[in-house]
């Protein structure tokens, strides 16, 4: 600056000796000539150089001898105060000063804008595991690098990465920070179980009868599990998936129940497995009695034909066998119970009554009077129960305490009551 100074000030010099050589003595018109400095740009920059989408960023020029704009965006610029930007995309800032006489100097400064980090999705393969298992985990992400916290690391979206085992309920957080150290995070828990389940024993009937239905088995219930049920030799009717079921038997044999428990980590117990022996349904043939009305202190046979089952005979409890028989000797009129039970206690009864006729007795017969003349008669009375009265000869009916008139033929003559 100063050559040029000193260059500009010797062309003054001279200009002016030439005008006062040329003027012919005339007078100074006592004009002057000015210069203007060259516009200079010490620096331009952006802060930050690089952002997000949806950041901004300030401009920072240092100029002088000259007005300040930066393009695009044809923003008035002040040497040492800041513009500030919002692009959407990279661009490149340009700062142009301008002098009075129109000399120009530029310089560029570029905004880099990355795209936010974003999380699309943040998932466990199970939501609830058995302690001491592992599970997998697996983000989508893009916009930045992936961080799975709690020892797992660096993590590439879409790449499932295991938890290791895990001894308690744990939560999992996911960071994706782009180049710029924005970041947005997830996260996802696993439930750990403390317990598997344990294998069910199944209550049921040791024995079933054939054909039976509502028939039920059961298990303990364990918190927060499923039941599985599966049945040879009947048909499972309601509640296959809780811990209690209804069922029918079928015809013979057996009925095979078996029973798995699972958890809410999908871990399922050894089967617990139980069987019902399938008993014949007890049917009673034939009971029958040889007199069904037999004399008071007299007896008769009962006979009896069954099968599916052991017999018994009351009163008296007395065991029976089919095609065999029983002498009875009852005192009173009274009802015969034959009951077959089979090994479910499934029962069916049979009845015969027996009725029991009391002894006759007879407590008096008389003769009033006893002795009589050829052609008169005589009142005969007879106090007696349990019976009809006949007096003979005669085959005179009667009743107890009536006197019947007899007229005798001749002699002496007995009659039977």
């Amino acid at each position: 600056m100063r050559t040029l100074s000193k260059v500009m000030q010797l062309v003054a010099l001279c200009t002016l000796a030439v005008s006062l050589a040329c003027g012919g003595g005339g007078s100074s018109s006592g004009g002057s000539s000015t210069t203007s400095s060259a516009p200079s740009i010490t620096s331009f920059a952006a802060k930050p150089p690089i952002l997000s989408a949806g950041g901004s960023a300030n401009f920072l020029g240092i100029f002088s001898n000259g007005t300040g704009v930066i393009t695009p965006g044809d923003l008035p610029a002040t040497s040492g105060t800041a513009v500030n930007v919002t692009p959407t995309a990279t661009t490149t800032y340009t700062l142009t000063v301008t002098s009075s006489s129109g000399a120009e100097v530029n310089q560029t400064a570029t905004v880099t804008v990355v795209p936010p980090p974003v999380i699309q999705s943040f998932s466990t393969a199970s939501a609830t595991i058995t302690v001491g298992s592992a599970t997998t985990l697996t983000a989508s992400f893009g916009g930045g690098t992936g961080s799975i916290d709690q020892g797992i690391g660096a993590v590439t979206s879409g790449v499932a990465v295991s938890t290791g085992n895990l001894a308690a309920n744990t939560t999992f957080t996911l960071t994706v920070t782009n180049a710029v150290g924005t970041s947005v995070t997830s996260e996802v828990t696993v439930n750990v179980l403390i317990l598997a389940p344990i294998t069910p024993v199944i209550t049921t009937p040791a024995n079933v009868t054939a054909g039976a239905t509502g028939l039920t088995a059961s298990v303990a219930v364990q918190t927060g599990c499923t039941y599985a049920w599966t049945i040879a030799g009947g048909t499972i009717t309601a509640g296959g998936k809780s811990n209690k079921i209804t069922f029918t038997a079928g015809g013979s044999g057996s009925v095979q129940l078996a029973c798995a428990v699972t958890n809410a980590a999908g871990v399922a117990s050894t089967q617990g497995t139980a069987s019902s022996t399938i008993a014949a349904t007890p049917v009673i043939s034939a009971f029958t009695a040889a007199s069904m009305s037999i004399s008071q202190g007299s007896g008769t046979i009962l006979s009896f034909s069954f099968s599916g089952g052991t017999g018994v005979i009351t009163p008296g409890n007395a065991t029976a066998t089919s095609g065999g028989t029983l002498n009875i000797n009852p005192s009173t009129t009274t009802t015969y119970t034959l009951t077959i039970t089979n090994a479910a206690s499934l029962s069916v009864p049979a009845s015969v009554t027996i009725q029991v006729v009391p002894t006759p007795t007879i407590t008096s017969f008389l003769a009033n009077p006893t002795t009589i003349t050829a052609g008169g008669s005589a009142a005969l009375t007879g106090t007696f129960a349990n019976g009809t009265g006949v007096i003979s000869p005669g085959n005179y009916a009667v009743t107890s305490g009536t006197a019947v008139n007899v007229i005798p033929t001749a002699g002496c003559v007995k009659f039977l009551l």
